[in-house]
């Protein structure tokens, strides 16, 4: 388990990331990370993520288009 630290900075909650959870997120200054909802409720009901998993879902959707319609976008981009 690593722990997190929340800081109020302004307005603002700010959660510290020490740099075990820095590396194992892939975090960079500026980088954006994501919560995503965690079956059956860990870390309460989110997990952390540095990758958007609706782009990787989407991004494997269009792959799984391409390779089955191979042929069919080949004519159609003549």
């Amino acid at each position: 388990m690593i722990r997190l630290e929340a800081r109020k900075i302004g307005d603002a909650l700010v959660v510290v990331l020490p740099q075990e959870a820095i590396h194992a997120l892939d975090a960079v200054e500026g980088g954006t990370l994501h919560l995503t909802a965690a079956p059956g409720g860990g870390c309460g009901g989110y997990l952390p993520s540095s990758a958007d998993a609706d782009l990787e879902r989407t991004t494997q959707i269009v792959e799984d288009i391409a390779e089955r319609y191979r042929d069919t976008l080949e004519d159609l981009a003549k």
